[in-house]
């Protein structure tokens, strides 16, 4: 049997999306994500690891072998040459891994919506943009 008619958006089986959504109004607690992470300092400049693994589903911790997501952390070589880090170079900054989690967070709450409310979505971008005072970063 195709699913196709109950995906309005492809890959979202949509009976089951409403089957997860009435399980959730009778027990909400029980499907209370908890997320951690955790930023490990490389010990030289502004180089960190941000580590993302272990998380709990309804209070009950998930661990899988293979769910060890590691991001390489720091700032951008022009900021880490002008506030003299020695070896400055290119990652991804703080702030921008927060707006890509925050964009990828409300791009999935839209595409979820429009299957369970059966919208059609030819294409969707969301993007997020902050502008950050260096100052009180840095001590100045």
């Amino acid at each position: 049997m195709s699913n196709v008619a109950t995906m309005p958006i492809q890959g979202i089986n949509t009976r089951q999306l409403e089957k997860f959504n009435e399980q959730y109004a009778s027990a909400p607690k029980s499907f209370e994500l908890g997320i951690e992470s955790k930023s490990i300092w490389e010990q030289k400049g502004l180089g960190n690891l941000g580590k993302v693994g272990r998380w709990t589903l309804g209070g009950q911790a998930i661990e899988k072998p293979t769910r060890d997501f590691s991001v390489q952390i720091g700032s951008w070589k022009e900021v880490g040459d002008a506030i003299g880090v020695e070896g400055a170079d290119d990652r991804i900054e703080p702030i921008e891994a927060a707006l890509l989690g925050l964009s990828s967070c409300v791009t999935e709450a839209i595409v979820l919506n429009c299957a369970r409310t059966g919208v059609k979505l030819d294409g969707l971008e969301v993007t997020a943009h902050a502008d950050v005072d260096p100052g009180p970063i840095v001590g100045a």
